[in-house]
């Protein structure tokens, strides 16, 4: 009786791993849009000596010869930058770059001690400099938008941007948040 119990066991479990794999390749080609959109990883210390994390979601057809729109997307409050990669992959499949960041204190981005906040903001302004100086993306057209906290970061990256010498920000969506 134990052989039987094992070998139906056994079943389970290598159907079980089939669908698990079979499922995560499917995964894999909708988030790539079957390989036609790349994704990084970034880590990098911002000018503030603050580590950032973001997904880099770059389409094939943005390249240094034709560089192509960008858009800095934040997540909203106690999320992080996977919070909506549904929207991430769809905007580069239209042919966006767009980078998702974990804002300062979420996800894999540094915590802010208080009273930093003032000097490093949410982080996001710092993203957008970094993606101003991406080969594939186009200098002139580079927006950002956040969900509720997310937006609340654009907001503050519109206010920064308006101060800058060389202003960086060519449009901002807001969602669920009021524009300042």
């Amino acid at each position: 009786m134990k052989p039987q119990l094992y070998r139906r066991n056994a079943f389970w479990l290598v159907l079980s791993l089939i669908l698990v794999a079979v499922s995560g390749v499917g995964a894999s080609l909708v988030q790539t849009d079957a390989g036609s959109v790349e994704i990084k990883d970034l880590r990098w210390e911002t000018p503030t000596g603050k580590a950032m994390s973001a997904l880099l979601y770059i389409p094939e057809s943005a390249t240094a010869d034709n560089p192509a729109p960008g858009v800095v997307a934040s997540h909203g409050w106690f999320n992080n930058r996977e919070m909506q990669d549904l929207n991430y992959v769809e905007l580069a499949r239209r042919g966006f770059v767009v980078m998702s960041i974990d804002m300062y204190g979420h996800g894999d981005s540094d915590w802010l001690v208080p009273g930093e906040e003032a000097v490093a903001g949410t982080g996001m302004y710092d993203a957008v400099k970094l993606m101003h100086d991406l080969p594939y993306v186009d200098a002139e057209e580079i927006g950002v938008t956040g969900h509720s906290n997310g937006a609340r970061a654009a907001n503050f990256s519109v206010l920064e941007d308006n101060e800058a010498d060389e202003p960086l920000i060519a449009a901002v969506l807001l969602v669920d948040n009021d524009p300042i």
